[in-house]
């Protein structure tokens, strides 16, 4: 629900709402961001001093301050010290949203299968959106990732190889909620990879580690060459089965050695 703004607004929330005692802050600060938002979150824009927010919002001093640091904590705001200091606004950084996510994940103890599951509707989403508005830019910059895909590496990489690839592909579609979602589910598998038990050896179905990077190699090229093409069918069948083998790689590393 969102929070009216404005002189008196907070306290008449506390007020009526039993539960807002212990959460002024909170209601605080979502109401700044609320009037940020309504603004059109121009960044760099001054908000007010310290003493007219006190004023608009009507709280204490301590009450405020909380919000204000809850805001520069989410990279909402900022506030500038000095006689003309006053709360800022700023953008905030996508990282930091990608790593609580995907530590919010770990909490809830995602399994490897829901991990694929999810990132499969994703990105079989995102390969179908860049394969039909395939533009000149885009194909350079699919080339120019793949490339640095093509690398050598480990066989610890194969979860995470083309990392930059799968965020890019995402970043192409123009929608800030995939990439958000896909970069997070990214970061993810590349957690787990590191904290899999069996992380330094090869996939049982594989001979080397070299035969690893070679398939997701392979994989990756395809999925750029049917992009490129323009093939949305083609391309979201190259991802599925990417993803795929990506998955059953992880659980094979995951499974205790005899």
């Amino acid at each position: 629900m969102a929070v009216e703004a404005g002189s008196g607004a907070i306290a008449r929330r506390f007020r009526t709402d039993p539960h807002a005692s212990g959460k002024r802050g909170q209601i605080t600060a979502r109401a700044i961001a609320d009037e940020i938002v309504r603004r059109g979150w121009v960044v760099g824009e001054s908000l007010g001093s310290e003493g007219e927010l006190l004023e608009r919002f009507d709280v204490s001093r301590a009450v405020l301050r909380e919000a204000i640091r809850l805001l520069e904590h989410q990279g909402v705001a900022r506030m500038g010290k000095g006689p003309s200091g006053g709360l800022v606004v700023t953008a905030p950084d996508a990282t930091a949203v990608v790593e609580s996510a995907a530590l919010y994940c770990e909490f809830r103890r995602v399994d490897i299968s829901q991990l694929y599951e999810s990132r499969s509707a994703l990105e079989l989403t995102c390969v179908e959106i860049v394969a039909r508005q395939i533009t000149e830019t885009n194909i350079a910059a699919l080339r120019a990732a793949l490339d640095e895909d093509q690398g050598g590496g480990d066989a610890k990489r194969l979860a995470v190889s083309g990392h930059d690839l799968h965020v890019l592909i995402a970043q192409l579609t123009g929608n800030p909620t995939l990439e958000l979602f896909v970069s997070s589910l990214v970061d993810l598998t590349a957690r787990y990879t590191a904290d899999l038990p069996n992380s330094d050896c090869v996939s049982p179905i594989s001979r080397t580690a070299a035969d690893d990077m070679d398939a997701a190699a392979h994989a990756h090229r395809g999925i750029v060459e049917a992009i490129v093409a323009g093939d949305a069918a083609l391309a979201r069948h190259r991802m599925d089965r990417h993803l795929a083998a990506m998955a059953q790689w992880l659980t094979d590393l995951s499974t205790p050695s005899e």
